[in-house]
This record gives C-alpha cells, structure tokens and sequence, in this order.
C-alpha cells in the first residue's frame, strides 16, 4: 500500500511540473492553449467518460475508468496544441503567465480527471492521499482560477516591439 500512495504523489507532481514547464518551455501563446484544452478536457471528461467507458468497458476489457478520462484529457489537450503561433518573435514573453497557466492547467486536469473516477475508487484515493483530496475538494476554484488567469494574460498582451 505504501507503494501505492507514494506512486500517485510522484504523478501528481510529475503532472504539475510537465504542465509547468511545457507553459514555460512553449511560450505564451501555447501555454494558452493549453489552459483551454484543460477546460475544454475538464469537461468532456465528466460529460462524456461514463457513458463512453459504459459502451466500451464490456467488449475491451482494458478500459477502466480513469483510462478513459486520461485519454479524454489528452485528446482535448492536444487538440488544442495543435497548430501554429498567430503572433511572431516580436510579441513579449512572460514566463511568470506561461508558469502560472502551467501550474493551474496541471491541477485542473487532476481534479477533474479524479473527479470523473468511480465514486468508490475515488473515495478510496481522497482519504488515502491529502493532495487528492485537495483537489478535488477545491477543482470549481481552481478551474475559475485558470478562466480568471486566461482572462488576465488575454487582456495584458503587450504591443510588439518594432
């Protein structure tokens, strides 16, 4: 069992930190992006994972749960990521938006995917591991949190430098 809970925490952070640091590796345009696909993953993952695992959970014997919600989630991401910058090298950069979209994207992403689970294996995962439970317990702030952060470095993109 020990095994287990310090499994989910290095993935919880692991998590956090890939979504750090493709927000500050990709830029500011990107790590936008990001932050949309996670809302937009946040929610088909909870519109759309049980009635998916529901028709596909009794023929494939591999999918579970939270495969299908992990799967949902990367597909809306990277739907989102797709494509090329709009702006040019001339734009400013700000790592600090890039990082905290990055930070936000990451937790989002985790709560909802939690919160997609099965109620008895997520009970089981809320009181097994605090970070979990956190989460979830805060995933309507934090996706207000990253709608608020997107709002904010939507409106303070700066003037291009000549």
């Amino acid at each position: 069992m020990m095994n287990f809970k310090l499994g989910f925490d290095l993935l919880f952070f692991a998590i956090i930190g890939a979504a750090t640091a493709s927000g500050v590796f990709l830029g500011d345009e990107k790590s936008q992006r990001l932050a949309i696909g996670v809302l937009v993953g946040s929610f088909a993952v909870t519109q759309f994972s049980e009635p998916i695992e529901k028709a596909l959970g009794g023929r494939v014997a591999a999918i579970t749960p939270v495969l299908v919600s992990v799967i949902i989630m990367a597909l809306c991401v990277l739907a989102c990521l797709i494509g090329k910058n709009v702006r040019d090298k001339k734009w400013p950069k700000s790592i600090i938006k890039s990082i905290i979209l990055g930070v936000l994207s990451g937790l989002v992403a985790i709560a909802y995917v939690i919160a997609s689970i099965p109620a008895q294996l997520r009970y089981n995962l809320v009181t097994d591991h605090n970070l979990a439970a956190m989460v979830y317990d805060l995933r309507i702030y934090l996706a207000a949190a990253l709608i608020i952060a997107l709002l904010i470095t939507f409106m303070t993109v700066g003037k291009a430098k000549k």
